[in-house]
């Protein structure tokens, strides 16, 4: 999970993690993983979520690489 900014924080079985509102972030397994992600979230002007661009794998790999 990396919150826009910040360095990469590993997430494990049973973790709960919130993401305060209006900040960007990212979340999702290792190639050789699976996740699964459940999301509670409250809906303002009609709309809960906003997706931004993907991660790509150099993306990806950067911010692993120095994970927390």
């Amino acid at each position: 999970m990396q919150e826009w900014g910040q360095c990469a924080k590993a997430i494990a079985l049973g973790d709960v993690v919130w993401i305060p509102p209006e900040v960007k972030h990212w979340h999702g397994a290792a190639s050789n993983e699976t996740m699964t992600h459940v999301a509670i979230a409250e809906g303002q002007n009609g709309k809960s979520v906003t997706w931004m661009e993907k991660v790509t794998d150099t993306q990806y790999a950067d911010a692993v690489s120095g994970q927390k």
